[in-house]
């Protein structure tokens, strides 16, 4: 299965035409697909008629398309590596799914996240940049949508130290299952977690944001009201069970982008499947799967 990139390929673009465009907005540009935001000094009354006169020609009628794509997770390791001859360096994301918008443990992941790859003196990034030297950043997220999003971690690094800069990530995920979280540690990821909050809600466009991002999800502002008193009510129990149940540690799947003359002998040691293919090729990413020739050669140690 492969993924399709919002923005477009040179293969899909090409099929586009002016009806399909006109066609997808009588489609889906509808009221029962939009959600409206309005945060000022105003009064809400005033705010509201004026809404409705400006929305009323505005008529419900669209197509909603909810797709229930199930289970993405794979089932064995795998690695896309896409050659760009002339890179100097490797830049890699590994991962595998993770969590939707709505999950419960949405806080908990949160703060265990914070420590491993969401600010600069996280695990990754002192493994990768501060102690080692082999990159300038190093990170990892959920990409929390609607349905489950995924779980990456992000870093580049020269050629050269590419098998180091895998093997210390692969290594500090490992060892994060292992020793888990300290009081000390998660005391410090609730304070950051709290401090930093609010530089989301400064604004007037942050706050409406907020909001629309709520009402999208089928949230409510018990998502901020209640906020602190969950972050405070994490035990390093409640950490060490979302270490175990949402950090992948087998069936990690690998994409690196750099000189595969250099890098390829590296790559495939990572994963029981491995595919090649070249950045030049319009929608690589999609090729990789389909065309078991583009491996040239490559195989896993």
């Amino acid at each position: 299965m492969a993924g399709r990139p919002a923005g477009g390929d040179e293969p899909s673009l090409a099929r586009i035409n002016r009806d399909s465009v006109a066609n997808f907005y009588r489609s889906h540009y509808k009221p029962e697909d939009a959600i409206l935001a309005v945060v000022g000094d105003l009064d809400s009354a005033e705010m509201e008629q004026l809404l409705a006169a400006r929305f009323a020609p505005w008529t419900a009628g669209g197509v909603r398309l909810v797709e229930n794509i199930g289970s993405l997770a794979p089932q064995k390791s795998r690695l896309l590596l896409v050659d760009k001859p002339d890179s100097t360096q490797t830049y890699f994301r590994i991962g595998n799914v993770g969590i939707s918008r709505t999950n419960t443990d949405y806080v908990p992941l949160l703060l265990v996240n914070t420590l491993f790859g969401g600010r600069f003196t996280s695990l990754i990034n002192s493994a990768l940049r501060i102690e080692s030297g082999l990159t300038y950043g190093a990170s990892s997220a959920f990409d929390t949508r609607v349905a489950t999003g995924a779980f990456f971690i992000s870093s580049y690094t020269p050629n050269a130290s590419t098998g180091r800069a895998l093997d210390i990530t692969v290594e500090v995920l490992k060892r994060f299952h292992e020793n888990g979280i300290s009081e000390q540690q998660l005391a410090s990821a609730k304070s950051y977690v709290k401090g930093q909050f609010p530089l989301r809600i400064e604004t007037s466009d942050q706050v409406a944001s907020l909001i629309a991002q709520l009402e999208f999800h089928g949230l409510d502002r018990r998502e901020i009201d209640d906020l602190y008193a969950k972050i405070d009510a994490i035990t390093p129990a409640d950490a060490c069970r979302v270490i175990e149940q949402y950090y992948p540690q087998d069936d990690l799947v690998f994409v690196l982008i750099g000189k595969a003359s250099e890098i390829g002998e590296v790559a495939g040691k990572y994963a029981s499947h491995v595919d090649l293919c070249s950045i030049t090729e319009p929608g690589f990413y999609t090729l990789a799967a389909s065309r078991p020739d583009l491996r040239a050669g490559l195989k896993p140690s």
